[in-house]
């Protein structure tokens, strides 16, 4: 389940020519599980899941779960249980060998949420210079106007109350 106001900076950051400046800046890092997507998330690499491995992310019945959703803990270890809709095709079974292999040195941590690390600055902390210049980079002309989106996203009240403003 995605929270409405992460829908909003999700759509909000990645508007404009340059694609989801957003998500490059930034990367989950694997707690509990259950606010990073399974399929759809960038955790393990540079890309999601589903763009890795396309045709298990089209045969499966999971699409929106969370990596929570897509496991389950027997005797204090985590062991992944994918579910498809059709019986995988022999062609496919080293795709999903590949992908378990990735999952192999993943695991959930019961007692950490998941959180964003920042990529910026060889630094794991967030520096509004960096963000600024980042934002200066990839917005341009046409561009200029997406801070207003900015204004009309139910994500500022939410930050707002936070920040105890």
């Amino acid at each position: 389940m995605e929270l409405e106001w992460w829908r909003d900076i999700k759509k909000v950051t990645s508007e404009g020519q340059n694609g989801n400046w957003f998500e490059e800046i930034i990367e989950w890092k694997l707690g509990k599980g259950d606010l990073i997507n399974f399929w759809n998330d960038k955790w393990i690499g540079e890309v999601p899941l589903k763009e890795k491995f396309p045709r298990l992310y089209a045969n499966s019945i999971n699409k929106e779960a969370t990596i929570r959703e897509i496991g389950c803990w027997n005797n204090e270890s985590w062991e992944w249980n994918l579910a498809w809709r059709m019986e995988l095709f022999d062609w496919e079974t080293p795709q999903l060998a590949l992908m378990m292999e990735q999952l192999l040195d993943k695991s959930l941590n019961g007692e950490r949420e998941d959180i964003w690390e920042w990529k910026g600055e060889n630094s794991k902390y967030y520096s509004d210079n960096y963000a600024y210049k980042i934002l200066q980079d990839n917005i341009s002309g046409d561009d200029s106007d997406m801070f207003c989106c900015f204004w009309s996203i139910k994500a500022l009240p939410f930050a707002q109350h936070l920040l105890g403003e």
